[in-house]
């Protein structure tokens, strides 16, 4: 099926072929990154080094430690009570209660395939 639209894409003209080429380069690129962020870790951790600015980066060394998160799983198992102002009582969702809709413009994404 995937190959059906891709090729259906680039056919119908939707997308020029540079963009495939454009796509390899953006994945050189982005594999030379992820080489330089470790070599860069490595020697700053070595070297006690917390912090690298230059005119076209700042790239700080993090420690490991503990983040707190959310534990959205858990949460959704949650359920408690509220008492209203006539002392009705309602059990509520935790998760329910605590999330927040928000809107989401239109856009794309994109994900790579490991």
């Amino acid at each position: 099926m995937n190959e059906l639209i891709t090729k259906e894409m680039l056919e119908g003209g939707y997308v020029p072929d540079v963009i495939f080429d454009k796509l390899e380069e953006y994945k050189s690129a982005v594999e030379w990154f992820e080489t330089f962020k470790f070599q860069a870790r490595v020697a700053m951790e070595q070297n006690h080094i917390k912090k690298w600015e230059t005119d076209y980066f700042v790239m700080d060394y993090i420690d490991e430690h503990k983040s707190p998160k959310i534990d959205t799983k858990r949460m959704k198992e949650t359920w408690f009570d509220i008492v209203d102002a006539n002392g009705e009582v309602t059990k509520v969702n935790a998760y329910e209660f605590f999330v927040k809709q928000t809107n989401v413009k239109a856009h794309t994404s994109y994900k790579e395939k490991k």
